[in-house]
């Protein structure tokens, strides 16, 4: 984690300070008449305990922007559970449905839920200046770890009548389709990105076999489920064949 913190700390000024002290009850109650925003991610319940809770840091500033992240949010049964990135990519299905089913979870190496999440602080921080720029009124933004694990997954979690399942990636976590994937090619890798009826067409000319797939549609050759198993081998012994820069 060190290059996380290396990386997301440059050009801050850090002080530490071991908050349960009464010695550094000063120091903190300076800081916090002085912050246009706090930023904390303690479960529900400590900052209140330490003395530095939104109503705490709203005597000392009232316009304060305070943001408090959770890992469950700050309501509920759960609000007192710890929780860290990966849990969140399990429990949104984030690590379910990036592999090739259920049954075959991926770990995600870049922290979705941690990053997502940082990036929603940062416009619900832009958002309550501004609203402080024309009210005056300062206030408090919660958020979770795995409400974002839900966001990052909205398409999943919304419901409607006749919705398809999500798809999922092969076996082999290659990609969605038969012409959405990763091939290997002469002297490396290169991902097959063709989306469109045109682009399919264009494929087969570019590849030297306009009869390559036979009669197949865009959308026969786009189908996700199941996969056009002897197509992507056609399209595997034609990229293996090429350098990936031609």
């Amino acid at each position: 984690m060190t290059f996380l913190i290396v990386g997301g700390n440059r050009g801050k000024r850090n002080l530490a300070l071991d908050l349960k002290s009464p010695a550094a009850k000063e120091i903190i109650n300076r800081l916090l008449v002085s912050c246009d925003v706090v930023v904390h991610n303690m479960r529900e319940g400590i900052a209140e305990w330490l003395g530095i809770d939104y109503e705490s840091a709203r005597k000392l500033r009232p316009d304060v922007i305070y943001d408090h992240v959770t890992g469950y949010g700050s309501t509920g049964p759960d609000k007192q559970r710890l929780g860290f990135d990966l849990l969140f990519q399990s429990m949104s299905g984030t690590a379910a449905r990036q592999g090739a089913s259920a049954d075959r979870p991926v770990f995600l190496r870049t922290p979705v839920c941690d990053s997502t999440n940082a990036m929603l602080l940062a416009s619900g921080v832009l958002m309550a200046l501004h609203h402080r720029d024309r009210t005056g009124h300062g206030q408090k933004i919660y958020l979770s770890l795995l409400k974002t694990g839900a966001l990052v997954n909205s398409d999943d979690f919304l419901r409607y009548p006749d919705k398809s399942n999500r798809p999922l990636a092969d076996q082999d976590l290659y990609g969605m389709s038969a012409v959405d994937r990763l091939y290997k090619t002469a002297d490396g890798w290169l991902f097959l990105d063709c989306n469109q009826t045109g682009e399919w067409d264009s494929l087969r000319n570019c590849l030297g076999k306009p009869g390559l797939g036979g009669e197949l549609t865009f959308d026969q050759a786009n189908n996700m489920d199941p996969w056009d198993e002897d197509l992507c081998r056609d399209l595997a012994e034609e990229f293996e064949r090429l350098p990936a820069t031609e």
